[in-house]
C-alpha cells in the first residue's frame, strides 16, 4: 500500500503530507516514509505496550495502521468547521480583504486534501473489491470499515470545500453590493452638482454685456434657478428609488 500521511508538524489545514509506503507480507510488516511519521510512531508505541497485537499478523497491523493515518486528518477537518461558522458572521458583519484571503486559503488547501481523499478512497476500493494475497480475507471488515472512514473524511473535505466556495461567493456579492452604494451616492452626488456647477461657471465669467448682469434681482433669481434644479434632481431620483425603499399606496415598499 501507498499512502499520504501527515507530517509530524501538521495540526492544522495548513498541513504538509509524507509519503508512506507499507510492505506486507506472511511474517512481516515493512514501511518506508519519507519523513517522521506520528501515525507510524503511534502504532508502534501501541505494539510495544500490548504486543498481542502481532499477533493478529501483520496484516492485521497494516490496516491499523492505514486507519491511525486516515483518522489523524479527521480533528483538522473537524476544527475547519467552527472557523468557517466564524467566517460567516465576521463577513455578514465587516467583510475585510484579510477574511478573503483567509477563504482563499482553505478552499486551496481543501482542495489538496480532496485529491488525497480521492486518491486513498480508490485505492481501499480496489483492496475492498479484490483483497490482495498479502491480506487475508478474515480482514474484509477491517478493510471495509478504513473505506468508509475514508468516504466520510472525504464527504466532509467536499462539503466544506463547497461551503468555503459559498462563503467567498457570498463576500463578492456584498462587496459588489456596497461599491453598487457608493457609485449610487457618488452620482446622486454629481447629478445635483454638475448643473449648480455649469450656472456658477457662466455667471462667474467677468463679462461686462451679460443680460442679467444689470438686473436688480438676477443674483436671486439664480439663486433660485439653481434650488428649483436641485430640488427637481432630488425629486425625479426618489421617484426612480434612488434615494431608498419608496413606500406604494398599498403600504409595500415599492424599488
Amino acid at each position: 500500500m501507498l499512502l499520504k500521511g501527515l507530517d509530524d508538524k501538521s495540526h492544522d489545514l495548513n498541513f504538509g503530507t509524507i509519503q508512506i509506503s507499507i510492505f506486507v507480507g506472511p511474517r512481516f510488516l515493512l514501511t518506508r516514509h519519507s519523513g517522521v511519521s506520528p501515525s507510524i510512531k503511534a502504532v508502534w508505541g501501541k505494539v510495544e505496550a500490548d504486543p498481542s497485537l502481532l499477533a493478529r499478523g501483520a496484516d492485521a497491523t497494516a490496516i491499523l495502521l492505514a486507519r491511525t493515518i486516515v483518522n489523524r486528518y479527521l480533528p483538522i477537518l473537524l476544527a475547519l468547521e467552527e472557523r468557517l461558522d466564524d467566517l460567516e458572521d465576521e463577513m455578514m458583519v465587516r467583510p475585510t480583504d484579510g477574511l478573503l484571503a483567509e477563504l482563499v486559503g482553505y478552499k486551496t488547501n481543501l482542495k489538496k486534501l480532496r485529491r488525497v481523499f480521492t486518491y486513498h478512497v480508490k485505492a481501499f476500493e480496489s483492496i475492498k473489491t479484490s483483497m490482495p494475497p498479502g491480506i487475508r480475507d478474515e480482514l474484509q471488515h477491517e478493510v471495509t470499515d478504513v473505506y468508509e472512514h475514508l468516504e466520510r473524511t472525504m464527504s466532509l473535505a467536499t462539503l466544506y470545500y463547497e461551503l468555503a466556495s459559498d462563503l467567498m461567493d457570498g463576500y463578492i456579492t456584498l462587496a459588489s453590493h456596497r461599491l453598487n452604494k457608493i457609485v449610487k451616492i457618488l452620482t446622486i452626488v454629481t447629478t445635483i452638482f454638475v448643473p449648480l456647477s455649469f450656472l456658477a461657471g457662466v455667471y462667474g465669467m467677468n463679462f461686462e454685456n451679460m443680460p442679467e448682469l444689470k438686473m436688480r434681482y438676477a443674483y436671486f433669481g439664480v439663486l433660485g434657478f439653481m434650488a428649483i434644479t436641485a430640488s427637481s434632481a432630488l425629486l425625479i431620483m426618489y421617484r426612480l428609488g434612488w434615494m431608498g425603499e419608496r413606500k406604494s399606496r398599498s403600504g409595500d415598499p415599492e424599488i
